[in-house]
């Protein structure tokens, strides 16, 4: 199978029983996130219920970030920027001394 044909097979087959399982998840107050690399891309299924963790963010970002830790980063300081809130204690060194900068 080439990087058409999985992509195919994901979009056609995978990404609706996941979107459904997601869906239902989200429906019982549990987060859910789930990320399929087709080798073309990487594909991600997320959807978030009540009370979500900042862990349960974190790894949403990762899955998001498709390997580019850069992106990551990126994205975790604008989330900071951006709520802040309860997760402060959870920055790490590199996030805390750009927080506010970009």
């Amino acid at each position: 199978m080439d990087d058409a044909e999985r992509d195919a097979f994901y979009d056609e087959l995978i990404a609706p029983k996941l979107a459904e399982i997601a869906g239902e998840c989200a429906d019982h107050g549990i987060s859910f996130v789930a990320a399929a690399d087709t080798g073309s891309v990487l594909n991600e299924t997320c959807r978030y219920a009540d009370g979500w963790s900042f862990a349960f963010k974190l790894v949403q970002l990762a899955a998001h970030a498709a390997g580019n830790v850069d992106r990551l980063m990126i994205d975790l300081v604008r989330y900071a920027n951006e709520y802040g809130g309860g997760a402060e204690n959870s920055w790490s060194i590199a996030v805390r001394k750009f927080v506010g900068k970009w």
